[in-house]
């Protein structure tokens, strides 16, 4: 996995790609109302005009990714799934939400 991970960081193209469209298709399913030209202005630009929780969001979800390739060769546990929802809600009206 480690190769793995630091292919996608080495190749700067894919590692952006991989950002905009995890976080765009992620955010999709959850039903937030950005645009995957959106999602790409708040990564390339930290653009948060659009609704706040959505935008937050998907920079916490490129946050998110960033962690798991950090810890991509440990072994997933209960305070690891914590952590990873605390990254992606912080910040948003759903941060104290615990579901």
């Amino acid at each position: 996995m480690t190769k793995i991970k630091n292919e996608l960081i080495s190749h700067t193209d894919l590692y952006v790609w991989t950002q905009i469209n995890f976080a765009y298709h992620s955010n999709k399913i959850e039903g937030p109302h950005l645009s995957k030209n959106q999602t790409k202005q708040i990564f390339e630009a930290n653009d948060l005009t659009m609704d706040l929780d959505d935008a937050l969001e998907a920079q916490n979800h490129f946050r998110l990714f960033d962690y798991m390739l950090e810890t991509v060769d440990e072994p997933l546990s209960k305070e690891m799934m914590i952590q990873m929802n605390m990254i992606l809600k912080r910040g948003t009206s759903y941060e104290d939400n615990p579901a």
